[in-house]
């Protein structure tokens, strides 16, 4: 066997294999939390926090196969995680409850992932000409865009903090301890933690604050136990209805999330 060969980057071997399941490990945590934010916000049931979130994991990993492996014209062919963007949390949410207030639950779901997906075939086709589009959306807009949406979701998340420590009453005391060992480990991991803490820090959080929560009595298993085995993705779930007022509001989001990337 060549020196080559023994290093040979196509081949899988177990330390490939082993830093690939960290790598997984680091991104599942950013890529469940924004559709987890996006559910708590819109007021969704268990059901459908759950079905939205299985769904971003189940994109997500096709999507990454797809960078990955490319086919065609289709796919960057190198190592591209593609996962869930923080940048759609206020704007889902916003028309979500704008359209809830004249539409069913199910009807403003429809019509906010139809307005999306179409958003998505727009900026597929515009990502062939990202140098020209680099041109208009520069560093500074990209960048003050981002910003904004940082401050909205700190926003977002202080108010569904108030929330849970409203609904909990005299026991609110418990929301603010679990909140507060989330926000101190991820800020922990993430300045002070070796390089792989720092990566993983989103999904070390969650995993403190499941375990705080499971300490206090505060979580329910039950619907996991009443849970599919097997996941099956539908994308006509809820339907897919179109709303040019809703595409208005989410395009500039998608292309600055095309070129931020």
């Amino acid at each position: 066997m060549t020196q080559q060969a023994v290093h040979d980057p196509t081949r899988l071997s177990f330390e490939s294999a082993f830093l690939g399941f960290q790598h997984m490990l680091a991104s599942f945590g950013g890529i469940l939390t924004a559709p987890l934010i996006i559910a708590m916000g819109m007021g969704l049931s268990l059901q459908e926090t759950s079905y939205l979130v299985s769904s971003s994991l189940v994109v997500s990993g096709l999507a990454t196969f797809i960078q990955i492996v490319r086919v065609g014209p289709i796919g960057s062919g190198l190592l591209s995680i593609q996962g869930t963007s923080f940048a759609f949390v206020g704007p889902f949410i916003y028309a979500y409850e704008t359209m809830a207030q004249h539409l069913l639950p199910s009807e403003a779901l429809g019509t906010l992932f139809g307005s999306a997906a179409t958003c998505a075939a727009a900026v597929f086709v515009l990502s062939y000409f990202v140098k020209s589009l680099r041109t208009i959306i520069t560093t500074n807009v990209s960048g003050t865009t981002l910003i904004l949406i940082g401050i909205s979701l700190i926003v977002i998340t202080l108010q569904n903090i108030h929330l849970a420590y409203q609904e909990m009453g005299s026991m609110g005391w418990q929301v603010l301890v679990i909140a507060g060992g989330v926000f101190v480990s991820v800020l922990g991991c993430s300045f002070f933690g070796l390089r792989l803490l720092k990566i993983a820090s989103v999904a070390i959080g969650l995993a403190v604050g499941l375990i705080m929560a499971m300490f206090f009595g505060l979580v329910d298993w039950v619907l996991l136990e009443k849970a599919d085995a097997i996941f099956v993705l539908d994308p006509l779930r809820h339907g897919w209805q179109l709303d040019w007022a809703v595409v208005m509001v989410l395009f500039p989001i998608f292309l600055v999330s095309a070129t931020e990337s």
